[in-house]
This record gives structure tokens, sequence and C-alpha cells, in this order.
């Protein structure tokens, strides 16, 4: 019996689980011994942890409606309103920021920082020294989530 060995583990949580049974019996190696230990026994069993039922909730993504207006910059004015639209292809117009939960600005392609305008129903103004260049598309993305 050189260099085997059994391990007793007492159980402390539920013994109900393990049928009576004081002790878990672990062994490593194959001795006449653990092997006797074992028969008697008839069933090794593995101790594992109680996990508590967990119950998990998913919520669904609520639905998003998403508005945008177009303009493009005269290249000498900081404020734009619902007459300036580029084209009429849809219903586009500068929505109350407080019927919208988000909004950004882009100008020319590049998202402008909120400190940079103001935004109130029908109207969209620059806080800028700067103008956009003659050209430079003036997107208003306009999120209303519901």
């Amino acid at each position: 019996m050189e260099n085997d060995w059994t391990v007793k583990v007492f159980l402390e949580n539920d013994k109900s689980l393990h049928k009576g049974f004081d002790y878990i019996l672990i062994y490593s190696g194959f001795s006449e011994e653990v092997e006797e230990m074992s028969r008697k026994n008839s069933k090794v069993y593995l101790n594992l942890p109680c996990i508590p039922k967990q119950e998990k909730y998913f919520i669904s993504p609520r639905k998003v409606l998403i508005y945008e207006f177009y303009a493009i910059s005269d290249g000498c004015s900081l404020v734009y309103k619902d007459k300036d639209v580029f084209c009429e292809v849809a219903k586009q117009e500068i929505l109350d920021p407080r019927e919208i939960s988000y909004m950004n600005l882009f100008i020319n392609g590049v998202l402008q920082p909120y400190e940079n305008y103001i935004v109130k129903k029908g109207e969209i103004r620059l806080k800028t020294v700067d103008v956009p260049i003659k050209g430079a598309p003036i997107i208003l993305q306009m999120v209303k989530v519901l």
C-alpha cells in the first residue's frame, strides 16, 4: 500500500442527498483496501456545491423610432429651420427635444458635441463662431424610444 491514500469528506450541508452516508469516499490509486471499501459502500458520491435556483429575466428590446432632418449649408447661416430641408423624399421636420429620447447632429459627416448647438421645435441653432462650409451636409438624427 505504498502511496495509496483515502480521504473522508464529512457532509455538513444536506445528508438527505447522500442517503444516510456520513462521508464520501474519495480515493486515488487502486489498492486492495480502497477497492474493498468501495465494494462495501457500492456507490462513490461526488459532493457538488448546491447552487441556488436563479430566475433570469430577459427584457426584450423596446421599439425605437428614428427621425432624420437633412439640410445643406449655405456657407453663411448658423440657424437652420424646417423650410431648409434638403429633399422632400419623406416628411422631415425638427422635432421638439422634449418629445424625443436622444439626438445627434452631424455637420459634414462629423458628430458635433452637444455644447455646439441648440435644438428647438423646427430649428437648429449652432453656437459656434465658425459657420459650416458651403455645401456641407447637416444631418440631425433624432431617436425616440417608445
